[in-house]
């Protein structure tokens, strides 16, 4: 049970790092399939802002620049996954997972109709953190819309193009581990599908909370494992819902729960964040609608499910619900989960946004949130937020502008 929100507020105390993995979720698997890929330079990792000529005994950072070490990939089950804190995030970073990334911007782009975020944010800004930035093209982007931003993103890969624009920048970070960001440092914090790999949403967001300046936003997209059907084209004996239901019983068992739409708001609300509002926007999978631009989400919806389903499933099955690799490939067999794109299996999924806003700690109001539909209407301490999850529940509270349902 969550503590109260001043527990949340509080500052937070070290972490120590894991070195040995024994939960279900980080335990190497006892097979022939693992192993380490070397890298090409020196094992060495220098901390970030250090000097290379430094000797070999300083203390580190908990940030840390590209060096080999962070490159000297596990290769598991065919698949490829980070070195850094090897072994607690269940995503592959191979090419195959990273264009996967790539295709789900895409298709936030279009739920959010060609813009980057919801937020109401002026657009010069001063700085901007992207958390688990992935292949960094939500950071490069927002980079290339707001040139006098510095945006960084962070990330246990070092996945990221060497071409960036020059207000953007890429860490190597645990999201988990205290920050090492100045306090009251971000004018916006962007989270976005983070599901699984989170063990404390409510120490997250106190650091989100404590690093944002008074009047700052953040904004989370978050996808939910569950995909439902509104006219029972999605039958409970579908390997679409197993697989859901796998996945609630691997959050289950591991800590990190992968139902995050589900518990964005209340821990938001009790790490301090107020003013909390929520839109719920039904979006196809397939393109079985009608109307033209949801069949383009839906269909590009469809992709990303399809496209990622093995890195989402192979971590997540054999390391915390001990399946063997062929089960797995049995359960994805194609045809089973392309199930989607026949015209009569009308699945649906919902975004839901969550927004808020704030006062500083003067007492000064921030200005007010216009961006959003509907929610409850209170003041918090520092910072406005909008929240963003992508949910599958049956929920109607739609924004009216986007008529959504109109051809679902």
């Amino acid at each position: 049970m969550i503590g109260p929100s001043d527990l949340f507020l509080a500052e937070l105390s070290s972490r120590t790092h894991i070195d040995n993995l024994t939960s279900p979720l980080l335990r190497l698997p006892h097979t022939a399939t693992a192993r380490v890929m070397a890298g090409d330079q020196e094992d060495a990792i220098e901390p970030r802002g250090g000097d290379s000529s430094r000797s070999s005994d300083f203390e580190l950072d908990d940030t840390y620049s590209v060096e080999s070490s962070v490159t000297q990939y596990r290769i598991e089950n065919g698949r490829r996954y980070h070195a850094y804190k090897d072994g607690i995030y269940w995503a592959p970073n191979d090419e195959r997972q990273n264009e996967n990334l790539d295709i789900s911007h895409h298709k936030y782009l279009l739920i959010l109709e060609g813009k980057l975020t919801a937020a109401p944010i002026e657009r010069d800004i001063e700085r901007c953190l992207d958390v688990g930035t992935g292949t960094g093209i939500w950071a490069i982007d927002f980079a290339d819309e707001h040139p006098q931003t510095t945006v960084i993103g962070t990330d246990l890969s070092p996945i990221q193009p060497d071409s960036v624009p020059p207000n953007c920048r890429f860490e190597i970070d645990d999201c988990r581990d205290p920050w090492t960001f100045p306090i009251k440092y971000f004018d916006f914090v962007h989270i976005r599908a983070l599901l699984g790999s989170i063990d404390s949403w409510g120490n997250l967001y106190a650091q989100v909370y404590k690093h944002l300046k008074p009047g700052g936003y953040i904004e989370h997209i978050e996808g939910s494992i569950w995909i439902k059907s509104d006219d029972g084209t999605l039958t409970p004996d579908s390997p679409v819902v197993r697989f859901c239901k796998l996945y609630e019983e691997a959050g289950a068992v591991t800590g990190q729960t992968f139902q995050v739409a589900e518990i964005i708001r209340e821990n938001l609300e009790r790490a301090g964040f107020v003013n909390i509002v929520e839109k719920v926007i039904k979006t196809p999978i397939g393109g079985w609608p009608v109307d033209p631009r949801l069949r383009e989400l839906g269909q590009w919806t469809l992709l990303a499910f399809l496209s990622g389903l093995e890195g989402y499933a192979l971590a997540t099955l054999t390391r915390v619900l001990d399946w063997s690799l062929n089960e797995v490939h049995v359960f994805l067999c194609v045809p089973r989960f392309e199930e989607p794109r026949f015209p009569q299996s009308h699945r649906t999924q919902n975004i839901s946004d969550d927004g808020t806003q704030g006062t500083s700690k003067t007492g000064d109001q921030g200005p007010t949130s216009t961006f959003l539909s509907r929610g409850t209407s209170c003041l918090r301490p520092e910072a406005r937020i909008s929240s963003m999850n992508v949910r599958s529940s049956n929920d109607e509270y739609l924004l009216p502008s986007m008529a959504v349902l109109s051809a679902l």
